[in-house]
């Protein structure tokens, strides 16, 4: 039992759910009404399945490439810790990561299996999405985690996962994608790299209020982004009021980061920067859920939201960060 919850621990359980959103949005972008993920079940699962390898594969590697700088600083990385073993971390990530590039080329089938379309070569879109996922995530991982670069790595990264999403059911089913749908993933990606700026040196005693002003701007960009995506593409059909609704949503559902955000510019307290990071990675599902609801319908977006409860409950014991 002590294994599995060093497992757990390592793969950084509680943001799981908040990979699945990512892919399961992108679903919804592309699908809109008629082809979201609820119409598409099996087809959700496995790209579920598929982002959930991809990112416990970058948690994994994460550890393996940062295990002497942990135990420098004492951090609780179950390698450093001798909890689990540092060959059985690399087969895990590296196996993981394998995983989710076959499952990449797999989803598009459960759809067309079901009688969708017939196999072509766009098909294998998504899965060379997935090859530039795990390319990505290995070179945040590793040669590249200490460079300027690494924040909009990890953006990349978490924008692939979007894009898996889209690229699922735009490679098997009649869908135009547009402008809208490009600002939506271009926001997420800026949101996560203003997140991981400010985050980069989050257990330093002394922050930088021009690291983390830059950060947090980065990210509310990225939200702007998201906000606003609708307005490139107004013939097109939403959920919400495009011009003044949606973008009023995001701000409110974004409101408690934002004061978190301030507090942390304001104190440079690491345990002001921690909350807010935290409270950035849970609004992941929120801007999840809000863009499902926009480009889908009410179902996809509740499904998404709801995940926060099993999120909320697995941090009280696992870490997030």
């Amino acid at each position: 039992m002590s294994n599995l919850r060093a497992w757990a621990q390592m793969v950084r359980v509680p943001n799981t759910l908040t990979s699945c959103a990512d892919v399961l949005a992108g679903m919804c972008i592309a699908g809109s009404v008629s082809n979201h993920f609820v119409k598409h079940p099996v087809a959700a699962i496995v790209a579920s399945g598929a982002s959930i390898c991809f990112y416990w594969a970058g948690m994994v590697l994460n550890d393996v490439f940062d295990v002497e700088q942990d135990r420098e600083q004492g951090r609780p990385n179950p390698i450093a810790t001798g909890k689990i073993t540092m060959t059985a971390s690399q087969r895990a990530g590296f196996g993981l990561m394998v995983v989710g590039i076959l499952l990449s080329f797999l989803a598009p089938l459960t759809i067309t299996l079901g009688g969708s379309k017939d196999f072509g070569l766009a098909m294998l879109s998504p899965g060379l999405v997935g090859c530039l996922l795990a390319v990505a995530v290995y070179a945040y991982d590793g040669p590249l985690k200490k460079s300027p670069s690494a924040p909009l790595i990890m953006g990349i990264c978490r924008g692939l996962n979007m894009s898996l999403g889209v690229a699922w059911i735009a490679a098997v089913l009649p869908v135009t994608l547009g402008w809208s749908a490009a600002a939506v993933v271009a926001g997420h990606v800026a949101y996560v790299t203003g997140l991981t700026i400010a985050a980069r040196r989050e257990a330093d005693l002394s922050q930088s209020r021009g690291r983390l002003t830059l950060g947090w701007g980065i990210c509310a960009f990225g939200a702007a982004c998201i906000a606003f995506s609708p307005r490139l593409e107004m013939d097109r059909t939403y959920r919400l009021d495009p011009e003044w609704v949606f973008p009023l949503l995001v701000a409110i559902l974004l409101l408690p980061l934002a004061r978190r955000a301030v507090d942390a510019i304001r104190t440079l307290r690491p345990q002001q920067l921690g909350m807010a990071i935290r409270q950035a990675i849970f609004s992941i599902l929120f801007l999840d859920a809000t863009i499902a609801l926009q480009y889908s319908e009410d179902i996809p977006g509740i499904i998404i939201a709801s995940m926060v409860v099993p999120t909320l409950l697995l941090a009280r014991w696992f870490r997030a960060t």
